[in-house]
C-alpha cells in the first residue's frame, strides 16, 4: 500500500510509526481543514469563562479527567461553565459525576454539525482531554471558531496546539496539570 502509489499522504506524522517506512520525497502530511467561511465571527466575552467539549461520550476521550480536574478547581474562585457535547455510552456516569459534585456542566448530547458550527464561537476554550487520539476534527473545528485549546500532549494534537500561541497542552492523565491548564 505505500510502495506502489507515487505519494503516501496522511493527516499527521504521529501515525508514522505505524506504517511501513516511507521515502521523505514519497510521504506528505495534509491535515484536516474546515471552511473557515462557515463560522460565524467570535462572540463578546462572556462573563463566566465557557468552556466546551464535543465528542463521542467514550472513555478513550478522556471526559472523566476533565470532571475530575473540575472538582479540583471547585475551591478555587474560578467561575465558568462547562458545555458538554456529544452522547455515548459514558454519559450516565459522567452526569453522576457531575451531579455529586454539583459541578456546573451541561450535557447537550448530540448536535448537528451545523449547530455545533454556529455555537462553538461563544466559548472562551475548548478541551479535549483524551487518552488516545490521532488528529481530531473537534480541535481544528474549536480552533476555526476563535477558541483556546486545552489538550492531552499526545499524537496529532502536538501538531495542532502550539502552546501559549493558541493554547495549552497537559501530560495525559494528569488531572492536577488539566486543572492548573483551566
Amino acid at each position: 500500500a505505500v510502495s506502489v502509489p507515487k505519494k503516501v499522504i496522511t493527516v499527521t506524522s504521529h501515525i508514522d510509526s505505524n506504517l511501513p517506512s516511507i521515502p521523505k520525497e514519497k510521504h506528505q502530511v495534509i491535515y484536516n481543514g474546515v471552511d473557515m467561511t462557515l463560522f460565524p465571527k467570535r462572540k463578546k466575552e462572556n462573563p463566566v469563562l465557557r468552556l466546551a467539549t464535543s465528542g463521542s461520550l467514550i472513555y478513550r476521550k478522556g471526559y472523566d479527567l476533565l470532571i475530575e480536574a473540575l472538582i479540583r478547581l471547585k475551591a478555587s474562585s474560578l467561575s465558568y461553565e462547562l458545555t458538554m457535547f456529544g452522547d455515548g455510552p459514558e454519559l450516565s456516569r459522567l452526569k453522576q459525576l457531575a451531579e455529586a459534585h454539583e459541578l456546573p456542566i451541561q450535557f447537550r448530547g448530540h448536535v448537528s454539525r451545523e449547530t455545533l458550527i454556529q455555537e462553538l464561537p461563544e466559548f472562551d476554550i475548548f478541551i479535549q482531554p483524551s487518552r488516545l487520539e490521532s488528529f481530531p476534527f473537534s480541535v481544528v473545528e474549536a480552533m476555526a471558531a476563535g477558541c483556546a485549546l486545552i489538550c492531552s500532549d499526545i499524537l496529532g494534537m502536538k501538531e495542532q496546539v502550539r502552546p501559549m500561541q493558541n493554547g495549552m497542552l497537559f501530560s495525559p492523565e494528569n488531572v492536577e496539570e488539566l486543572s492548573r491548564c483551566i
